[in-house]
């Protein structure tokens, strides 16, 4: 493999000439530049990153951690990083923890064995910071997306969640609704909590108790969405509405209300959360609350980039605004 020393010898230069045209840094004559840029096409030379990231201290990777990769919500979050960083001298390592504690430190660890430069961070659980190696609060850059983990990070970029609950459940009370069913997420989920209580502060807003509302938990998949619609309409459950805790939850409500022949929005309504790629091609088409996940990605590495240009940078938390994105699956009752 052709080394910086074989290029330096073909082009006639030295050795910090080369490094200064791979690095496009620092003055170099246009014939030298030529001469050199020659000689690596014609030796196949590749510059040797992960050395001049030891000496630099800089390896110009930026390590991210997110729940599921599978998913199009850490899809369309990871296109707005790559995005922002798109023409950068950064590049990103993506990798997941599936939402299980022991995998996410497990992966975390290992990014930053890697001598990443800073960590994005979208994790469901809260992780112990005593299980991060050489981990302090503020000495490494590590950005949390989605939730705040004030032990592991100075800096977050997440959205509203409580203000989305309350503004999914506002719509529906707006609308006449009064028996509400909230499917939200598992217990264990910052986010899912606060949606749940952004939907309680609009219950009793509007003077209404535990008598008038329902609330199940489980997974946001769209098989908990399906079991839990199918077992309220089991149950007797008097509503007019569902409040699902994301728009998979809901594409389950939508079909199963499909198999029992109920109609949407005509005899039940229903009201998702995300806005995610197929909430519009429902039928029919889903009013759901958006949260921007591409911006959110965006505002997360643009922090992450402000902490490592700024060592000494304060303490900063993003928080995006939800919005409601109206359809035609909510019957107005009024």
């Amino acid at each position: 493999m052709p080394t910086i020393i074989d290029v330096s010898e073909l082009a006639h230069v030295s050795k910090s000439t080369v490094s200064r045209v791979v690095s496009n840094k620092g003055s170099v004559s246009p014939a030298a530049r030529k001469r050199v840029e020659d000689a690596i096409r014609k030796l196949g030379y590749r510059p040797n990153h992960f050395a001049r990231g030891l000496k630099s201290n800089k390896s110009d990777i930026i390590g991210v951690v997110v729940v599921n990769l599978a998913s199009p919500f850490y899809a369309q979050m990871l296109s707005g990083v790559q995005d922002y960083i798109s023409g950068s001298d950064k590049h990103l390592v993506v990798t997941s923890g599936y939402g299980d504690l022991d995998r996410e430190v497990a992966v975390i660890n290992s990014l930053l064995d890697r001598r990443c430069d800073g960590l994005l961070l979208y994790v469901e659980n809260e992780v112990p910071l005593e299980r991060l190696a050489g981990v302090h609060p503020g000495n490494y850059p590590i950005v949390t997306m989605g939730r705040m983990l004030p032990g592991i990070s100075k800096w977050s970029a997440r959205v509203d969640n409580l203000h989305g609950g309350y503004l999914a459940a506002r719509y529906l009370l707006e609308k006449g609704h009064r028996r509400i069913a909230h499917l939200m997420g598992p217990e264990s989920y910052l986010d899912a909590r606060l949606r749940r209580d952004g939907f309680l502060r609009a219950m009793a807003e509007q003077g209404l108790s535990e008598r008038d509302y329902l609330i199940l938990s489980g997974p946001y998949e769209e098989t908990f969405g399906y079991q839990a619609t199918l077992r309220l309409l089991d149950g007797g459950a008097r509503f007019t509405a569902i409040c699902a805790g994301d728009d998979d939850m809901a594409a389950g409500v939508y079909q199963a209300l499909r198999e029992r022949g109920v109609s949407v929005p005509e005899q039940i309504s229903v009201v998702g959360y995300d806005d995610n790629f197929h909430a519009k091609l429902m039928c029919p088409a889903l009013t759901t609350v958006r949260q921007d996940v591409m911006e959110m990605g965006e505002a997360a590495v643009k922090l992450l980039i402000e902490r490592l240009e700024n060592p000494t940078m304060a303490e900063k938390h993003v928080v995006l605004e939800p919005k409601l994105i109206e359809r035609d699956s909510v019957r107005d009752l009024n």
